[in-house]
C-alpha cells in the first residue's frame, strides 16, 4: 500500500466494511469474548457460531492497521484538494 496510487472509492468501501466488522469484533472481545445472536445478526459472519469464543488473527490487525492509515491518507487528499488551508483554521 506504500507507493501505490490510492483509489478512494474503492479503497473506502472495501475497508470500511472491514474496519466496521474490526470494532465489532472488538466489541465482542471488550465484553464477553462469545458470539451472541446480535454479533451474528450485525454481521452476517459465517466465521463464527453462536456461543463460540472469538478470535481476532495477526493478518487482521496489520490488515485493519492498513486500512486506517490507508483511509486516513485519502482523507487527508480530498480534505486538502476541497479546502484551502485558511479555511480549515478558521
Amino acid at each position: 500500500m506504500g507507493g501505490e496510487r490510492l483509489h478512494p472509492k474503492r479503497t473506502i468501501k472495501a475497508d470500511s466494511t472491514f474496519i466496521t466488522k474490526m470494532f465489532q469484533k472488538r466489541h465482542v472481545l471488550t465484553h464477553t469474548e462469545i458470539v451472541d445472536q446480535k454479533y451474528l445478526d450485525r454481521r452476517g459472519d459465517t466465521e463464527f457460531r453462536l456461543g463460540q469464543r472469538i478470535a481476532v488473527h495477526t493478518s487482521e490487525i496489520k490488515r485493519f492497521v492498513e486500512a486506517v492509515k490507508a483511509m486516513a491518507r485519502t482523507f487527508s487528499i480530498t480534505w486538502s484538494t476541497h479546502f484551502k488551508p485558511e479555511e480549515v483554521t478558521q
